[in-house]
């Protein structure tokens, strides 16, 4: 065999192994869609006590992962800031959901606040104004403060002052 093919054999075994793993793992551990749906609600650091989802906030949870949740969590800085209560930190709700939409817009509004968040990353935030409406953000938001109370109550839980 050549040095390439022994590379390929070696990568295609070692991705093998890796699948093998992984299933094995869900095996091990019993991961149903329902087990990795709460893992994923982790990420916001919100994993017990839930809240229930009323429709909005529900719709809001499902457009979060669809949209979201791959560069920003709940309490800490991933691509983008962390949300925990990102209403209270904006001017407005108006300017956040510009923002959201389509964060070039926000900017040339001239707000002091939007212009200085252009400045704070260096990622760039896709514009969404073409795949979520006013009203699929302002869910969003919901499912956010949501999270974010229940978030603050369980912070309150463990750390009784």
């Amino acid at each position: 065999m050549t040095g390439e093919m022994k590379y390929l054999v070696r990568g295609f075994l070692l991705a093998s192994l890796c699948v093998v793993v992984f299933q094995a793992g869900k095996i091990l551990f019993n991961l149903t869609p329902d087990s990795v749906e709460s893992e994923q609600q982790g990420f916001c650091g919100v994993s017990d006590n839930l809240p229930p989802l009323n429709e909005v906030s529900h719709k809001g949870k499902q457009l979060f992962q669809q949209n979201c949740a791959s560069c920003h969590a709940l309490h800490k800085h991933l691509t983008g800031p962390a949300l925990m209560n990102v209403e209270d930190r904006w001017p407005s709700k108006k300017l956040l959901i510009t923002w959201i939409r389509n964060w070039p817009k926000a900017v040339r509004t001239g707000d002091p606040y939007e212009i200085e968040m252009a400045k704070s990353t260096p990622s760039v935030m896709n514009v969404f104004e073409d795949y979520l409406s006013t009203e699929d953000v302002e869910s969003i938001l919901e499912y956010i403060k949501l999270m974010s109370s229940s978030q603050s109550q369980i912070m309150a839980n463990v750390n009784p002052r």
